[in-house]
């Protein structure tokens, strides 16, 4: 949740920048853009962010799902990945600024956290490959399969059969 704060925050600090360079010696200065003005940037924020509001309402409310794991995971994750695509896209001639390196590094200790989040939660039992039926409950034993099988009948019969009337 931390990490997904201040990733967050840095985000609106100058993210890209570009040295206008000089004209007859007069110095035209630099221009900067935060993490919002580029596609990578703002959605890697927007998954960074979304990741910590799912690990936020898990811990802070009765929001239980056995799902949070994972979600926090790919969130996060693929939050960094758009934050590290964010570097390579571009013109060559932007360097980038502060909060695109603060964005990155809280972006990474997200999902640190996030890995050790889904890492610690507990995994689910694997299914048997039988399944037995359920015990009886009480009462009436269960009609099937009976605990004692009739005698076979005895061929031919002992006994003969009553004569017709």
């Amino acid at each position: 949740m931390g990490g997904a704060v201040l990733a967050f925050i840095a985000s609106f600090l100058p993210y890209y920048s570009v040295n206008l360079g000089s004209i007859f010696g007069v110095n035209l200065g630099s221009v900067s853009a935060n993490a919002w003005h580029g596609f990578f940037g703002w959605f890697g924020m927007v998954l960074v962010l979304a990741a910590g509001v799912v690990a936020a309402l898990e811990i802070f409310t009765n929001f239980k799902n056995p799902m949070v794991p994972l979600l926090t995971l790919i969130g996060a994750g693929a939050g960094l990945l758009c934050i590290l695509l964010a570097m390579f896209v571009g013109f060559s001639s932007f360097s980038r600024g502060i909060g695109y390196w603060l964005s990155f590094v809280a972006a990474a200790g997200a999902t640190a956290g996030a890995v050790m989040i889904y890492l610690k939660a507990p995994k689910a039992a694997e299914p048997p490959a039988f399944y037995p039926a359920a015990p009886a409950t009480g009462g009436t034993p269960p009609a099937y399969p009976p605990t004692a099988y009739p005698p076979a009948p005895q061929y031919p019969p002992t006994t003969p059969p009553n004569p017709p009337m």
